[in-house]
């Protein structure tokens, strides 16, 4: 038993290992790269992060909050360097989801039902 737990840690490290170095990976570190050459518009992300995820732990927002959280999203995709981040991180977060729903219908266990 304890075997196959170490049989899965390692194929989950060549998993990673295989992600960071794949194209996907390499351009979404690149655009995090080029973003922090713009502090002003990486504290900006950071901002846009922060209320969101405010958002997503109480579930609502006031409109000032919504219109808040639109109009910085909207400065940021007005910047190239912040757009391609957003992007680029968004075909991640993506790809990692799908990887979970693999894993989650391969073992039956129904994580997020």
């Amino acid at each position: 038993m304890w075997n196959d737990a170490a049989k899965i840690l390692s194929a989950a490290r060549k998993l990673a290992d295989t992600l960071r170095e794949s194209e996907l990976y390499q351009a979404y570190r690149k655009s995090r790269i080029q973003l922090e050459r713009y502090p002003d518009v990486a504290a900006q992300l950071k901002e846009f992060k922060q209320a969101g995820a405010a958002h997503a732990s109480r579930r609502t927002l006031s409109f000032d909050e919504e219109r808040h959280i639109s109009h910085l999203y909207a400065e940021l995709t007005r910047h190239p360097a912040a757009a391609a981040f957003l992007e680029r991180e968004q075909v991640l977060l993506d790809t990692y989801g799908k990887m979970i729903d693999v894993i989650d219908e391969a073992w039956e266990m129904d994580l997020f039902e």
